[in-house]
């Protein structure tokens, strides 16, 4: 999973790299395609993320929930003798 400091770092270059002085080679058509792939690597990066995070911390919450259940049967089978 990506963590604060370097998705902020990445989105940061991506960023600098997307919103970079045009060049002037064929006119605008270099920056606006430059400009919207940036964009769109930052809006990829940001999804891709969320949805790793989301992921990990179901997965998380589902193994807390399991150890927790197994803990309770077994503290209730200890307590019935």
């Amino acid at each position: 999973i990506i963590k604060g400091k370097l998705v902020a770092s990445i989105l940061y270059r991506v960023s600098r790299i997307a919103l970079r002085k045009p060049e002037f080679r064929n006119g605008d058509a270099i920056y606006r395609a430059q400009n919207r792939t940036g964009i769109s690597l930052v809006y990829w990066l940001l999804v891709l993320n969320t949805v790793f995070s989301y992921h990990y911390t179901t997965k998380k919450l589902k193994r807390k929930a399991k150890n927790h259940n197994s803990k309770l049967k077994t503290f209730s089978l200890n307590t019935k003798f």
